[in-house]
């Protein structure tokens, strides 16, 4: 009893446990062949698609085949995403984009990327935005940064499908503010 106390308080990483189980889940309708099924299975949690589809493809059910796979490429292009930006916004500087890129070595974020959870694709997604939007504005606006904004904003919206609404203000404001700046 002692020893269970603690896990009642802390339950480190259920959310990924849960992901893991629904995830070995996906991979029994792709199996059976139930793409349509598949797809729509546990609409809150579009990440699982992926995991389940890695374990699919890879033949291992194991949390380490998404970590390796996904976790680390979206990590280290969240790093170069925000020392790009930083470096853009302040290029005069050499300090601020590294001491801004240190913001994904904290515990907790680094914890993140190696567990089967919708945050370091929130995080990707935000970051494409960011830059996205910075390279339109310092920069002319090219069409490539646009799609790299939409395919940020996507990513958000698929992992927090709540705040469409708050994404869909940011979306107008910004398409206000990009052709006024292109009229001028």
């Amino acid at each position: 009893d002692i020893f269970y106390t603690p896990a009642i308080f802390w339950k480190f990483s259920a959310d990924s446990f849960l992901y893991h189980i629904e995830a070995i889940n996906g991979v029994d309708y792709l199996e059976r062949s139930l793409w349509v099924d598949w797809l729509k299975m546990y609409p809150d949690h579009q990440h699982l698609k992926l995991i389940s589809l890695l374990y699919w493809i890879t033949g291992y059910h194991s949390p380490i085949v998404y970590s390796v796979i996904i976790g680390s490429v979206v990590w280290a292009t969240t790093v170069m995403l925000i020392y790009r930006s930083s470096e853009m916004l302040f290029p005069d500087s050499n300090k601020v984009p590294l001491i801004t890129s240190l913001f994904c070595f904290q515990p907790s974020l680094l914890i993140h990327s190696t567990q089967l959870l919708r945050d370091p694709l929130y995080l990707l997604g935000f970051c494409l935005v960011c830059y996205g939007m910075i390279v339109v504005f310092k920069q002319k606006t090219k069409w490539k940064w646009i799609f790299i904004i939409n395919a940020g904003l996507f990513l958000m919206i698929a992992m927090r499908i709540y705040l469409v609404p708050i994404f869909l203000m940011m979306i107008i404001i910004f398409s206000v503010l990009v052709f006024f700046q292109k009229r001028s």
